[in-house]
């Protein structure tokens, strides 16, 4: 079949309106975009085939922008002549019609040219600006030639894009490449501009704002200033690079042309709005020029931003900066002043509320470098007091109140406001009115506190007497008042009296039935939370509980969902904030009722942002309430299980707060936890075997982690449904099948050791062993480290009879003795320093079963290379033991040296002479021990310790029941307890009764001067002690 025919009708396929079909269709199009040679550059010439049905043509293009960009490094699909075709198809696309397809391909050029310019495209820029060269004369004369403004704007929508895509590149060589666009493009997009705005802003009034051609010569315009903007902008972020100073000058002229437009912009536009609002019939024939030009007003002020976020200090020092920003600030006022239903989200509006943000931001951004306290401000730069106030002024009665809309938003579902309002304020401010004023503000009272803070602290202390009888916009003002009191309160902590403002004020107001009140009683909850969160110090009764509180429990017509969930938060910021027994004291006489409204108000909320909302909450009250929690855990356990179970209870977010809650639960709970189990098992188990596993093993492990560390035994309690060893398994399978978890895994496991390493190695001692065999050689360095460690620990707890059999069994000891003696291994040199230590605690556990393991691996089929793993085995101690700085492990190297000897084993007297006596008088040089016979609690003065009490324990074990096992682990390790010299004396003496007297032993330690520093190290400390 023809390739150009089968591409065709795989594409027309596409189109068909029946659902059932277009699913198949799609699949055949694939098929043949994979197999017929230059498939998308056939959908791209059916793109530009005018002749073609718009739905088939509009299609193509699509698929060649979703599919063709997504592979266009790839040679199996585009060799260089189809991409030169491609690229050259492009073109055909200058005076298309319809604007989705023009759009498309705009999106196809950036996209290619940022992969082939300028390398294989070199000659994209100059045929774009040959298109603008010629139909521009013949667009902008007494005959304008509308075919010639239709590729005027498509070239421009071409390069807009391109520039668009190419400034997002990050990379040095992008930077030259942007540098040399920059400078070609500068010129001629200036000229088209001025010449643009000469001809069009004097010729724009009512009349001819109703011409559909002045609205297209308006998006010509636009697109030529979008252009020149973004270009100018990338250069401005280059001004401080010395390869870029060819650029501040043209900045500086652009900027200079904005100045001297934009008043006339603003103004030409209010002008028209008004007129145009005037006259309905006028307004709907003017409206695309009218939106056209409000758009490019908008773009002025964005370029404004651009420049000023890049480099403040450097934007405010530009001539004219100051004129422009107070230009901006005079739309403010004026739009302040006005009739409220001037301004409005519309772009219709005398005044938008996106160009009053922009004025905000803009001020807000430049602010700081007029304060008085910026260090070398002139002072002819600072702003004036009467500037100053009457701007905060401003925002507080016109911008900060409540609106209209809000209200109704508000009144009509009180919970999504909330939680919208939350996301406005904290991700997506820079486009909301009201959070913009709020930051603007905070900014004002950071850098003008003297001016600010007596205007704030005058405007509450009247509000807080005016507040009894006053009427809903009094309330709505009042509202705005406190708003503002509380972005400012690091300045005017000292000037309030926060207790007896709660006690006159707040709780009347969250006492009172007004159902206007609940306007107030939202933004006293959240002042309340700020102060305490942010001021702890400053509260010392337990007042502010009993307002928050009440706002949770009140259900009355006086507050509503929004009040409530405010309060919850407000709860959860103030209890982040205790910080002593006294304040914990003070909220754990309100436990039962936080815990009660909680849980009331969880089975209340629908929205998922809600729930987990309160079930952070509530993990803040189990966590401040420690132990006193136990006895609420009856009621708050069944209500996580529902709400896991819940339809809401798939979502992530959900399941992640529930663990967090319940391992805070087992965190205060201590001893106590193991009576959780029956919620920790199944939650554990869920949460690594459900769709979501990915992403709830971050909140599941650590819970898994603290059930253990607060567990005092792995027994199943009476009644109890799931034991925490029925997880054991589960950590075996995740340690030994998941590289991705191993480091927590490994931490698991090592507290099940800790817990009851007997239990351990009954149930899956070679599993375990076996697991680790799996992972060791393909672990990352750490957690091939902490492997290593904890089956250290293993042999601390663990008797050899139950370790040995599994390390043999497993081929774990063989495969870690193996690659300690390989020369050519790839594990890590601390992971082999780790395997010396696990062998020496070997040796001091058993030193027979030791060799008999040595002898196993070996095996009578290996029966020569056991001499070999002897040596290879002792090399390695040797090789490893500088690589150990602390002195414990080089002590503990030395007595497993001496336990090893006293085996009786040829190849390890062999190196009793040098390496051996060598190691032990390093180690009793560098410590100095006494032992205390006398104390059971300290048998050992160990000089090389900061403190006989000293147990090193990770941060996250410290607290916890671990972190007593761990301290009685340490309190019977002969390497803390043992004195290393008496150690040797023993071992030594009993390698003398194997060997058959002192004559046997001494055959071995030819070397007088080693011999003599041996005992003169063992005679110091002996003397000693």
């Amino acid at each position: 079949m023809d390739p150009a025919k089968a591409v065709f009708d795989a594409i027309a396929a596409t189109t068909t309106q029946d659902p059932t079909r277009i699913v198949a269709a799609t699949q055949a199009l694939e098929e043949v975009e994979k197999t017929v040679p230059g498939a998308f550059n056939i959908l791209f010439v059916i793109a530009a085939q005018r002749d073609l049905p718009l739905d088939i043509r509009k299609q193509a293009i699509f698929r060649v922008y979703r599919q063709a960009t997504s592979v266009w490094r790839r040679t199996s699909i585009f060799n260089p002549t189809q991409k030169q075709e491609f690229r050259n198809q492009i073109f055909a696309f200058l005076d298309e019609p319809d604007d989705t397809i023009a759009n498309y391909n705009a999106l196809i050029v950036s996209k290619v040219a940022r992969i082939d310019y300028p390398v294989h495209w070199p000659d994209l820029f100059e045929k774009l600006k040959a298109a603008l060269e010629s139909n521009w004369p013949l667009y902008f004369n007494q005959n304008p030639s509308q075919l010639a403004g239709l590729a005027l704007r498509r070239t421009l929508e071409i390069l807009n894009q391109a520039v668009k895509e190419l400034v997002s590149m990050r990379t040095p060589q992008g930077s030259v490449t942007l540098r040399q666009v920059s400078l070609f493009w500068s010129p001629p997009l200036s000229e088209i501009y001025e010449h643009f705005a000469s001809t069009i802003f004097g010729s724009l009034n009512l009349e001819s704002v109703q011409n559909l051609q002045m609205a297209e010569a308006l998006r010509i315009g636009h697109l030529a200033f979008k252009c020149l903007s973004r270009l100018m902008c990338w250069f401005w972020s280059k001004h401080h690079q010395a390869d870029f100073s060819e650029g501040g000058p043209l900045v500086e002229t652009f900027f200079q042309r904005m100045l001297e437009r934009i008043p006339r912009l603003h103004e030409l536009r209010k002008s028209l709005t008004l007129g145009l609002s005037a006259n309905p019939a006028a307004f709907a024939a003017g409206w695309p020029t009218h939106t056209i030009l409000t758009k490019h007003v908008l773009r002025y002020g964005t370029t404004a931003r651009q420049l000023a976020v890049v480099n403040v200090s450097k934007f405010t020092s530009l001539p004219g900066s100051t004129d422009l920003v107070l230009l901006y600030w005079g739309i403010i006022t004026e739009s302040a002043s006005a009739d409220p239903s001037l301004m409005s989200e519309e772009k219709s509006a005398v005044y938008p509320t996106k160009i009053v943000i922009q004025g905000l931001i803009l001020m807000k951004e430049t602010l700081k470098h007029w304060s008085p306290t910026k260090k070398g401000v002139s002072p002819d730069a600072v702003l004036n007091a009467a500037f100053v106030t009457q701007a905060v002024e401003i925002l507080i009665t016109r911008f900060l109140p409540l609106s209209p809309s809000d209200l109704q938003k508000w009144e009509g579902d009180p919970e999504e406001w909330i939680n919208s309002e939350g996301e406005v304020e904290s991700a997506t401010w820079e486009f909301d009115l009201r959070p913009c004023a709020e930051r603007l503000a905070i900014t004002f009272v950071a850098n003008y506190s003297s001016y600010v803070a007596p205007l704030l602290l005058l405007q509450f202390n009247l509000v807080n007497k005016s507040i009894e009888s006053a009427d809903l916009q009094t309330i709505i003002q009042a509202e705005a008042i406190y708003c503002a009191f509380g972005v400012g309160m690091h300045h005017l902590k000292n000037e309030v009296d926060f207790e007896s403002w709660v006690r006159n004020y707040a709780q009347p107001i969250a006492l009172s039935p007004n159902p206007s009140y609940r306007i107030l009683k939202r933004r006293i909850a959240w002042l309340i939370g700020n102060w305490v969160h942010d001021f702890a110090p400053h509260f010392r009764t337990g007042q502010v509980w009993q307002v928050l509180l009440h706002l949770l429990h009140d259900h009355g017509n006086s507050t509503d969902m929004a009040v409530r969930l405010t309060a919850t938060i407000a709860l959860q910021r103030a209890i982040d904030s205790v910080d002593s027994t006294e304040k914990e004291e003070l909220f754990t006489k309100h436990l039962e009722a936080a815990i009660r409204e909680l849980l009331q108000l969880l089975t209340e909320v629908d929205a998922v942002k809600s729930k987990r909302s309160v079930a952070t909450t509530l993990a803040a009250v189990v966590a401040v309430s420690r132990t006193k929690i136990i006895s609420f855990v009856p009621a708050i356990l069944p209500a996580m299980s529902q709400l896991w179970a819940s339809e809401q209870g798939s979502e992530t977010s959900i399941r992640t707060a529930v663990l967090e809650l319940v391992n805070t639960m087992v965190k205060s709970c201590r001893e106590q936890s193991i009576g959780l189990a029956d919620a920790v098992v199944p939650l554990v188990q869920d949460s690594l075997t459900c769709p979501q596993k990915a992403q709830l093993d971050q909140e599941a492990f650590p819970l898994w982690q603290s059930a253990l560390r607060m567990a005092v035994d792995l027994d199943p309690r009476p009644g109890s449904q799931f034991k925490l060893m029925d997880l054991l398994p589960l950590a075996v399978e995740k340690l030994g099948g998941n590289l991705d978890v191993m480091g927590s895994m490994v931490s698991i496991v090592k507290s099940y050791i800790i817990l009851d390493a007997g239990k351990i190695f009954q149930t899956c001692g070679k599993e375990l062993c076996q697991a680790v065999l799996t992972v060791s050689p393909h672990a990352a360095s750490a957690n091939g480290k902490e492997a290593v460690i904890m089956l250290n620990c293993a042999i601390q707890v663990c008797p050899p009879a139950l370790w040995a059999g599994a390390m043999h069994e497993s081929g774990l000891f063989g495969y870690l003795i193996k690659e300690l003696i390989n020369d050519k291994t790839k594990l890590p040199r601390l992971t082999l320093v780790e395997i010396v230590l696990l062998f020496s605690r070997m040796l001091l556990s058993d030193a027979t079963v030791f060799i008999q393991l040595i002898q196993a691996t070996s095996g009578p089929e290996w029966d020569r290379q056991e001499n070999r793993l002897y040596e290879g085995l002792l090399d390695q101690y040797w090789n490893k033991f500088d690589s150990m700085g602390h002195p414990q492990p080089r002590k503990l190297v030395a007595m497993a040296l001496a336990a090893f000897v006293s085996t009786g084993r040829k190849e390890v007297l062999g190196r009793l002479n040098s390496e051996i006596i060598n190691v032990w008088v390093d180690v009793m040089c560098e410590m100095r021990e006494a032992s205390n016979s006398s104390d059971d609690e300290n048998p050992l003065t160990t000089y090389w310790k900061t403190s006989e009490q000293e147990v090193v324990v990770d941060l996250d074990v410290e607290g916890t029941v671990e972190e007593q096992r761990l301290r009685e682990l340490a309190r019977r390790d002969p390497v803390l307890n043992v004195q290393l010299t008496t150690f040797i004396r023993e071992h030594l003496a009993r390698t003398e009764a194997y060997l058959g007297g002192p004559q046997a032993l001494q055959a071995f330690m030819t070397d007088p001067d080693n011999n003599a520093s041996l005992q003169r190290e063992l005679n110091w400390v002996a003397s000693s002690t």
